[in-house]
């Protein structure tokens, strides 16, 4: 990581937000993000450091359009589907027994 300059510093820092977007959680972002670039294992080593990571993922989340966006839509979707093949195993449930 000393070894970085400017250009690959904000690469990795701009990064996160990609985690943030596709994970289920400000944490699990965080994990994903370490696990991406390693040399961030000497910052993770500082006492305190993952919590503050997680706020400011958290702080990310909240204020992105996309992230919520894209969690609602998924969710919807996910619900809707879930709700559908309910449905089907209901309905063939119900003509089985008619049958």
């Amino acid at each position: 990581m000393s070894d970085w300059g400017d250009e690959e510093g904000r690469k990795v820092g701009r990064a996160i937000q990609a985690f943030i977007i596709t994970t289920t959680s400000p944490s699990s972002a965080v994990d994903a993000w370490r696990l991406e670039y390693s040399q961030l294992n000497a910052l993770f080593e500082i006492d305190g450091f993952k919590k503050y990571m997680v706020s400011i993922a958290e702080l990310i989340l909240m204020k992105s359009r996309v992230g919520v966006t894209l969690r609602v839509g998924l969710g919807a979707l996910l619900s809707t589907l879930g709700e559908g093949a309910t449905q089907e195993v209901a309905c063939e449930q119900s003509l089985s027994a008619v049958r």
